[in-house]
């Protein structure tokens, strides 16, 4: 830890005490730290590992779990980790199904394009645009 500190007070960016710390592996690092400056824990750390290329089996249960938060902003982002998965994420597809009469309208869209992604990756990528 003190090695950590010592790093970050002379880098000042998480990104390069990773990178120093991690050595050859510093594009990986790279990569988890960008996601999980911009997500919370878990959601970063499944589109972290989506990124590396781990097996959807590893990823989609923390996704799953993640459907059910009561932040709209964790949904919609499990929402949107799903979307990129598209076929891969066939297993979850009830649940993806369910948030598309969810309360809040960012969610039911973020749901469709998943669920649509899911089914029809191509249909997804069109719809996807929308959200914008």
């Amino acid at each position: 830890m003190r090695q950590f500190t010592r790093l970050l007070a002379k880098h000042k960016t998480r990104s390069r005490v990773a990178n120093e710390l991690l050595g050859d592996k510093a594009n990986e690092c790279r990569i988890i730290t960008e996601i999980s400056a911009q997500m919370p824990g878990p959601l970063a750390a499944s589109q972290a590992l989506w990124k590396l290329k781990a097996p959807a089996d590893e990823v989609l249960p923390t996704l799953t779990a993640l459907l059910s938060h009561e932040l709209i902003t964790i949904r919609t982002g499990a929402l949107n980790s799903i979307a990129q998965m598209g076929k891969a994420a066939v297993s979850i597809g009830s649940n993806v199904k369910r948030l598309t009469s969810d309360d809040n309208e960012l969610v039911r869209r973020a749901a469709t394009v998943a669920l649509k992604s899911i089914t029809n990756p191509s249909a997804a990528s069109q719809a996807s645009t929308s959200l914008r």
